[in-house]
């Protein structure tokens, strides 16, 4: 039987060769190009509607901030991108996030909130911070991947394919998989369940 890592390595293989998923842009604007998405929007959320939820790889080119910048409802501004699992609404998502500014970390949050499914109903409330894992902070033009997974409730984390973490997360939510970015220019990719 594949192990885990083989199993992250063979999708990270077929991303080169990966047609662009059905996908609902929720909130900003994306443009297809050929087989990438690219956003210059200070905010932006995809849904990947032919997801399962419980695992995503997503490719991405960081190019900068974006001209205009979001703040976000907890007051904070940061430069970011992610990818988004178990997504049922914005109110009910875990989100593993690459941020450049003001620090260069992955992020690993849920927000969960049941009964709510508008931002108007739950702003930044339900959050749950799970984890920030320290990374080396990289140029402008920088290409990397970012792929989660849900065994069961351990989630694993890579980073560039290499496991950077895993742990138990208490998120049993059901929904499909997604991108967010904010206050980033980002071409991206993404293949998963």
């Amino acid at each position: 039987m594949a192990s885990f890592k083989q199993i992250i390595a063979g999708l990270l293989s077929s991303l080169a060769a990966a047609t662009a998923p059905a996908y609902t842009v929720t909130d900003g604007k994306v443009t297809l190009t050929s087989e990438e998405f690219y956003t210059e929007s200070s905010e932006t959320r995809v849904d990947f509607n032919n997801m399962n939820g419980e695992s995503i790889i997503l490719w991405a080119q960081y190019l900068g901030p974006t001209d205009a910048t979001a703040i976000l409802a907890s007051g904070a501004t940061k430069e970011q991108i992610g990818v988004k699992l178990r997504n049922s609404n914005t109110c009910n998502v875990l989100y593993v996030m690459r941020q450049f500014k003001p620090i260069s970390s992955v992020s690993i949050m849920y927000k969960q909130n049941p009964g709510m499914t508008t931002h108007a109903q739950c702003g930044d409330k339900g959050y749950v911070f799970i984890k920030d894992i320290s990374v080396p902070a990289v140029p402008v033009g920088t290409n990397f991947t970012l792929a989660a997974k849900f065994v069961s409730n351990t989630l694993f984390v890579f980073l560039d394919g290499k496991e950077i973490w895993k742990g138990y997360v208490p998120f049993t939510n059901v929904g499909i998989s997604g991108f967010r970015s904010d206050n980033t220019k980002v071409r991206f990719k993404a293949v998963g369940g």
